[in-house]
């Protein structure tokens, strides 16, 4: 729990969005650090708080259904988490992949943070 508040203050001073969204996001974060996936079931059943786990797997889903998140306002966010120092050293990649008949490309930029690659 100290934890989520920790995260939740940290949260609130870096993003301009209500308490509610800051405080779900916060507890979002421990629970996904916790169950290691990205599996919304997994995550609910682990969500801080009083909420049965069908409401807290409905309250997820509907954060990323209704809520626009801005990529630029999180990649902001985990500059000034981390700390990075200006300049910044960019590396940009493009990868191809077939699945079945379908083809994905991923493109990712990284900032290269002390010889290691954040992704």
């Amino acid at each position: 729990m100290a934890d989520h508040k920790i995260l939740k203050q940290e949260l609130g001073e870096k993003l301009e969005w209500n308490k509610a969204r800051i405080d779900f996001l916060a507890k979002f974060i421990i629970a996904l650090i916790q169950v290691r996936t990205v599996n919304f079931s997994e995550i609910a059943n682990v969500l801080i708080g009083k909420a049965k786990e069908e409401s807290n797997y409905k309250r997820i889903i509907r954060f990323f259904k209704y809520f626009e998140v801005g990529y630029k306002e999180i990649a902001e966010l985990i500059v000034k988490l981390i700390g990075v120092n200006k300049p910044w050293v960019i590396a940009m990649d493009r990868t191809e992949w077939g699945y079945g008949s379908a083809w994905i490309n991923i493109r990712g930029m990284n900032e290269q943070f002390t010889s290691c690659f954040l992704i």
